[in-house]
């Protein structure tokens, strides 16, 4: 039988929010008067060799440049926003050269190749679009004036179209690259190859790739070591990891299994916590291919954990051999490593292994009718852990994270990202409520879009893509819904800090639920750079 639920809701911390509201309202007074007497004050700094603004909260007077989403996001992110001339369209008579600001993503509308077709989401290239155009009408930045390009891959041809991105996003030489899912290929042909300053989206890498990309590569979760530690201890304090569980790993095989074992087992005999058992999934039975193969046998009338042992074997005549044999050996190898673990004794399964592979076991647990606690951090993606997931597994999962959770309030700066998605395109006004995973993806970007701008703003001299990522080091950031987001030379994530979150899979907002918040936020226990592996 299912698992009663263990985790306690426990007290909500104000948000800063309302203090940081005040103290905008008080710099911004001061910054009149400065004005009136004759220029900026503002101290700068050099990082290595380069002068930049010290982020402090520096709030141009002009009314109509704090009205705007883009001014009031920048000024939270320690820039400025000066009005002037609109300006002229890239590629118009007299217009000068633009900075590009360039986005990979997957196609957000192709999900139901890989069986995801009941999420819904907005095209992440409006809101950029939107932010940068209003930008521009304001003047730009420092008499830089800015243009948007859009790459986007799908699931049919992702070779195919990563190949067409390679060799087009160099040749745009781009002055950074926003990575939504940043794709290893992409990350590797641009980032690595073409040395372009790239900041990751809903992103995760292995300690190793952040030392490879030398200070390249900022992303807003982190390396998966540090999201692996830091939600365990978030679980442990916050009592869904307790010492009375058997715990569990559950990873990917390959390279990193050896760095992501050696974190689980420090961690977990820090905590006081018993490892009984852990497990690995092979890279063969994970992966974008093997989600397009099992929709495909979906669509055909099959389930890969059909309870019907039967149903299951007749549903395989109508596959190819090999493909059949592959979706028996897929269903094989996680009933058994479910049975493995359950027999085993664990009690909570802590997870590093893809978002596919996890719910693949939740699936597995379900047929081996064992109920075990779910620890996820930022390296999976809850919506779609739990997209077809069993509903008994769903309720005993939690995600230690730094995203959006349901409960959160609304603050003026999301709802002017939504006003200024749908004020500013040509696109369809964007329909979706509050807290729904569209709502999220919106309000994540204009977030990074405020840090990347806030960063622009702070360039004193040449904006070159140096400079740029001697400003972007100097970041000090607390998104709309309370989560810190710090850069530095050694801090390359944005998750510095993070909640446990319980999922709730009757909430009416997605196919799949959503996720509430248990906690407050915690401060990471691992910081970034310290023994996380970030430096090379």
């Amino acid at each position: 039988m299912p698992t009663e639920r263990v985790f306690e809701r426990l007290r909500r911390r104000k948000s800063r929010t309302d203090r940081a509201r005040l103290m905008i309202a008080v710099v911004g007074a001061v910054g009149i008067l400065a004005a009136a007497c004759g220029g900026d004050d503002s101290p700068q700094t050099t990082e290595g060799g380069i002068a930049v603004t010290v982020p402090e909260q520096v709030v141009e007077a002009n009314p109509a440049v704090l009205a705007s989403r883009p001014g009031e996001g920048i000024s939270a992110a320690g820039g400025t926003l000066a009005a002037g001339e609109p300006c002229p369209a890239p590629g118009s008579p007299g217009a000068a050269e633009t900075v590009k600001i360039a986005l990979s993503t997957p196609d957000v509308f192709d999900l139901a190749v890989i069986g995801l077709g009941n999420l819904v989401y907005d095209d992440p290239g409006h809101v950029i679009d939107a932010y940068v155009n209003k930008v521009n009408s304001l003047g730009g930045i420092n008499g830089h004036c800015f243009e948007f390009v859009d790459h986007v891959y799908g699931f049919v041809d992702p070779a195919g179209d990563i190949g067409r991105i390679c060799t087009e996003l160099p040749a745009e030489e781009p002055l950074v690259l926003l990575g939504l899912g940043l794709n290893d290929a992409i990350l590797g042909c641009a980032t690595l190859g073409a040395q372009i300053p790239t900041v990751g989206l809903y992103a995760q890498f292995p300690n190793a790739t952040f030392a490879q990309a030398g200070g390249l590569l900022r992303v807003d979760h982190g390396a998966r070591e540090f999201l692996l530690e830091n939600g365990m201890e978030a679980a442990f304090e916050a009592g869904a990891l307790t010492t009375a569980d058997s715990v569990g790993l559950f990873y990917l095989e390959g390279d990193n299994v050896a760095s992501e074992r050696a974190v689980f087992d420090s961690t977990s005999a820090r905590l006081g916590l018993q490892v009984a058992a852990s497990a690995g999934v092979p890279p063969d039975f994970s992966g974008t291919g093997v989600l397009v193969l099992e929709q495909q046998f979906r669509q055909l009338g099959g389930e890969i954990f059909d309870p019907d042992m039967g149903a299951f074997d007749q549903s395989l005549a109508t596959l190819p051999p090999d493909i059949a044999g592959l979706m028996r050996a897929i269903r094989q190898h996680f009933v058994a490593t479910a049975a493995q673990l359950r027999d085993a004794g664990v009690t909570a399964v802590v997870a590093s292994a893809g978002w596919d592979d996890v719910r693949n076991l939740m699936r597995a647990a379900e047929l081996a009718d064992w109920y075990p606690k779910w620890i996820i951090n930022d390296s999976h993606y809850a919506f779609l852990v739990l997209t077809d997931a069993p509903k008994a597994q769903g309720l005993n999962l939690v995600q230690v994270s730094s995203r959006r959770a349901a409960d959160d309030p609304i603050d003026g700066r999301d709802r002017g990202c939504l006003s200024l998605r749908n004020a500013d395109t040509a696109a369809d006004p964007f329909a979706h409520r509050f807290h729904t995973d569209a709502w999220s993806l919106m309000t994540s970007i204009c977030d990074y879009l405020d840090v990347v701008f806030g960063a622009v703003s702070r360039v004193d001299g040449p904006l070159t893509r140096e400079s740029f990522l001697a400003a972007l080091a100097q970041t000090d950031y607390e998104a709309a819904h309370g989560q810190s987001v710090r850069f530095d030379s050694g801090d390359l994530y944005g998750s510095d800090s993070f909640r446990v979150l319980s999922a709730d899979p009757d909430c009416v907002l997605n196919d799949w639920g959503c996720m509430r918040s248990l906690t407050d936020w915690l401060e990471p226990s691992a910081a970034a750079g310290q023994g996380s592996g970030t430096e090379g």
